[in-house]
């Protein structure tokens, strides 16, 4: 993943660089039909895009717990073999103890490399997965382009630039510190400039939206960002990431910094749900999957055959 670079125009690490864009595309289609069908959102996005991904893995999850299963029958058999040829370390004993254990496998259909190679198909998707969702704007054009209008104006002005990289206005500008000195962005480069600056209001807060429009800053911003029209780049991505009546943006931290009110509860209620589901529904999938019969050592096949 050497060559990486957070920004906005796409992850583009060696290995789940290509992974994420193909996942962006899909994430994008998925955006675009919510969008045709009046209901742009991208806390449905999300949840219909992992549904997809799921989905598309089913069928090898299908494989890896029919791996485990069998994993588990064939044990026994797999003990009666290695105690049979237990102390024996001449080199006949050992090829025909591999040749046993060989025969073993084909009988049951499964590879002594499965569970490894399912693994290895797996996860490179899951973490690109992530970079999908950890940077919505690079790979959907239509949140992207919600930015544009209200960001070309606002790197032409005094103190733009300085006022973006200041974490006094913006928590996560500290995430992007890298982008902040590349060369590309010192020197002006007003593609990667543009793209830095939507990568750092994709992150923002309510309040840290507003410090933008605050009169003693931009105030001829204003309209650009929220109008009475609810056409400014604040007022559509507010749409697009209020789910539930929560705007996802905002994260549990600001909760601390705002007046408690009822969506301020509910956001916080949300904060702690979500990763009890989650946890839950992992438990839940863990207890589900068949697990392979362990040995007298403490290991299950499954770990033996890897």
């Amino acid at each position: 993943m050497s060559g990486y670079v957070v920004v906005l125009t796409e992850y583009n690490g060696l290995i789940l660089g290509p992974i994420a864009k193909l996942l962006g595309y899909l994430m994008n289609g998925i955006f675009n039909l919510l969008y045709m069908i009046g209901i742009p959102n991208i806390g449905l996005s999300i949840i219909l895009f992992t549904i997809v991904i799921y989905l598309l893995l089913m069928p090898m999850t299908i494989r890896q717990q029919k791996f485990s299963k069998l994993s588990s029958m064939m044990n026994p058999e797999m003990q009666a073999i290695r105690k049979k040829y237990e102390g024996k370390k001449d080199q006949d004993s050992m090829v025909r103890m591999n040749e046993e254990t060989k025969l073993l496998y084909e009988k049951y259909g499964v590879s002594p490399t499965g569970s490894c190679g399912f693994m290895v198909i797996q996860m490179p998707i899951l973490f690109a997965l992530y970079r999908v969702i950890d940077n919505i704007p690079a790979y959907v054009t239509k949140v992207k382009d919600v930015f544009i209008p209200f960001v070309s104006k606002f790197i032409t002005e005094n103190g733009a630039i300085e006022f973006i990289q200041s974490t006094d206005n913006f928590q996560s500008a500290a995430r992007f510190a890298k982008q902040f000195s590349n060369e590309l962005f010192t020197s002006g480069d007003n593609t990667y400039v543009t793209n830095t600056v939507i990568d750092v209001l994709n992150k923002a807060s309510t309040s840290e939206w507003a410090n933008i429009y605050a009169p003693a800053n931009f105030p001829g911003l204003k309209d650009l960002i929220t109008n009475a029209a609810g056409t400014g780049t604040y007022d559509l991505f507010e749409k697009y990431n209020t789910f539930l009546g929560l705007n996802i943006a905002n994260s549990p931290s600001f909760l601390f910094k705002q007046g408690w009110d009822t969506k301020s509860f509910g956001l916080l209620f949300a904060a702690i749900l979500i990763p009890l589901l989650s946890a839950l529904t992992q438990w839940l999938n863990v207890k589900l999957t068949p697990q392979a019969a362990m040995d007298s050592t403490g290991n299950s096949s499954q770990d033996q055959m890897m």
